[in-house]
């Protein structure tokens, strides 16, 4: 809400949004308070997706076009001797061409592959709200940021209550290691509700469900997407740094046409608003990345 820079980005793209000043955000959605030096960005056109849904008509589509999923499947390694194998759990598999996108797993793939990516735990919480000011439809979703850092949620969708996560911060986290629940350390719901006492004291309310998940950072929060760089047919798409889900379809249509073109696309689709790191066209160190130690 703070950043000048969402506001110059809007414009650069032509996307259609409202400017407030904080007086105008707490009379619109009474449920907020904000500093009165904030400024906030609405876009009336935007929203949320469902994700599960999403996953699920992915599924539903790959398996109507002849895929086959191999769940619960570790994959321990590629080479690259008289073509492409990849070493699986459950066997061996050839191919000509793959595409890798790993998520906060990649470290598990050196050094076969090697990307500056961390992995970070992080959590999200659900709180009980005061239906009338939160419920979906009376507020939209939300990104806020201040000293005590960046954060994200919904509204409450079907009484389930506000939803936040933290998008800074995190503990790091490696393949292997045990990966701890929700709770399990005191910052996990501290962070939440300091945050919503600040901004959305009306939705620091019981804590109805709280979640462990996973980022997968890049050293500059942009998508990393290129062809490896000693593997030919090997596609690496990884570092979506906890903003990449919504640009799945996109991001899978570019390394679909890239697979059957073997042309890496300049942009991938007119739904991204800002340039894609493809090979060396926008971001000249992305090569470099592969050999580089993790930061």
């Amino acid at each position: 809400m703070r950043s000048r820079g969402r506001f110059a980005d809007a414009d650069l793209e032509g996307v259609r949004y409202e400017s407030l000043d904080a007086a105008e955000i707490e009379a619109r959605w009474p449920g907020w308070t904000v500093p009165a030096h904030y400024r906030g960005l609405y876009e009336p056109d935007a929203g949320y997706l469902y994700s599960e849904r999403c996953v699920a008509a992915y599924r539903r589509v790959a398996l109507a076009a002849g895929a086959e999923l191999l769940t619960d499947t570790a994959v321990l390694g590629i080479e690259a001797k008289r073509g492409l194998t990849v070493k699986t759990s459950r066997g061996e598999f050839a191919a000509g061409k793959i595409v890798v996108s790993a998520g906060a797993w990649f470290k598990s793939l050196e050094p076969s592959v090697k990307l500056p990516v961390r992995a970070l735990r992080k959590v999200v919480g659900w709180f009980e709200a005061d239906e009338r000011l939160f419920r979906a439809g009376a507020m939209p979703g939300f990104t806020f940021g201040g000293p005590s850092g960046g954060y994200y949620g919904f509204p409450s969708i079907g009484g389930a209550g506000v939803k936040i996560g933290r998008h800074d911060g995190g503990r790091p986290w490696q393949p292997g290691e045990r990966f701890e629940p929700f709770g399990a350390y005191p910052e996990d719901e501290a962070d939440l509700r300091a945050a919503l006492r600040e901004f959305l004291p009306g939705a620091e309310g019981r804590l109805i469900h709280g979640a462990a998940c996973k980022y997968e950072l890049s050293p500059d929060d942009q998508f990393i997407v290129d062809a490896h760089p000693e593997f030919p047919g090997v596609l690496l798409a990884g570092g979506f740094s906890g903003h990449g889900f919504k640009f799945a379809s996109a991001i899978g249509e570019a390394l679909a046409e890239w697979t059957e073109s073997g042309i890496p696309p300049a942009r991938p689709s007119a739904v991204l608003a800002f340039p894609l790191l493809v090979g060396n066209r926008s971001f000249n160190p992305i090569r470099r990345s592969f050999t580089h130690e993790q930061p």
